[in-house]
C-alpha cells in the first residue's frame, strides 16, 4: 500500500471512530475550562490543543451563558490557521469578553473547521463573568421588574430546590443587605412585604442604582435596569 492510501485510510478510520465515539473531540480546550472568574472587558486568551491531525481550513469560535449545549454566540468565525495543526500544537485566540457574556455560568466551544468533518471541545465546566457596575433594584430576586411574594419564593427555591434556575443577580436577592445570601433574606423579604412597621429595603430599593455596599457578592446581570 502506498504513502498517500496509508494516509487515506487513517485519516478515514480515524473519522468513522470520531463518529462513533462522540464524546472524543480531536481538540480540546485548555482555557478557559470551567472555575475562572473575569469580568466585562477582559481580555481573555482562549487556547487550545490539538490532539489529532486533520486538513483543518480555519477555526469557529463560540460562547454560551446559557449551557454547555447552546445556544451559542460567536466569538469569531473562520479563524486563519496559525502554524502547524499536527498532535500537539497550541492555538490561540485573543477575545475582549463584552457585557452580553456576563454570567455566572459561561461556556467556551471551538469548533475545528475541517475540509470534511468538523470536529469541536466545549468548556468542561462553567466559568464566570462579572458585570461592571450592573444596576439592580434590590429585592427582587426574579428579575422580573417587580417586588412582591414570588421573589421570595424565588429566593427559597434557589436556595434549597436541585435545578433551580441560576441567579443572575445575588446581589439583588440580598434583600437585608447583610452581604450574603441564605434564608433570611427570604424572609425580610417577607417581612417588609407583609408585616406593619417592618424596616424597608436599602438602596437600591424601588429604582435601578448601583450597590453602595461593598461585600462578595455580584451581580452579572439584571435584565429590567439598563
Amino acid at each position: 500500500m502506498s504513502s498517500s492510501n496509508r494516509g487515506l485510510l487513517f485519516c478515514t478510520l480515524l473519522a468513522s471512530f470520531a463518529l462513533a465515539s462522540p464524546l472524543l473531540a480531536n481538540i480540546q480546550i485548555d482555557f478557559p475550562n470551567g472555575g475562572e472568574s473575569f469580568s466585562v472587558d477582559d481580555d481573555v486568551t482562549i487556547q487550545w490543543t490539538v490532539i489529532a491531525p486533520f486538513p483543518t481550513q480555519d477555526w469557529d469560535i463560540y460562547y454560551s451563558t446559557s449551557g454547555a449545549s447552546g445556544p451559542w454566540t460567536t466569538i469569531a468565525l473562520n479563524v486563519p490557521v496559525s502554524g502547524s495543526v499536527w498532535a500537539g500544537t497550541v492555538h490561540t485566540y485573543d477575545w475582549t469578553v463584552p457585557s452580553a457574556a456576563a454570567s455566572p455560568t459561561v461556556w467556551v466551544r471551538v469548533v475545528q473547521d475541517n475540509s470534511g468533518l468538523d470536529f469541536e471541545d466545549v468548556s468542561n465546566a462553567p466559568f464566570e463573568v462579572q458585570g461592571a457596575d450592573v444596576q439592580f433594584c434590590r429585592g427582587d430576586a426574579n428579575a422580573d421588574g417587580g417586588f412582591d411574594i414570588a421573589d421570595a419564593i424565588y429566593t427559597l427555591a434557589a436556595l434549597f430546590v436541585p435545578g433551580s434556575p441560576v441567579l443572575t443577580c445575588v446581589d439583588a436577592a440580598d434583600s437585608n443587605d447583610d452581604g450574603s445570601f441564605d434564608i433570611s433574606d427570604a424572609i425580610y423579604s417577607l417581612s417588609a412585604q407583609f408585616v406593619s412597621g417592618a424596616p424597608v429595603l436599602s438602596a437600591p430599593f424601588g429604582a435601578c442604582g448601583i450597590d453602595p455596599t461593598t461585600d462578595t457578592l455580584d451581580c452579572a446581570a439584571f435584565a429590567p435596569c439598563p
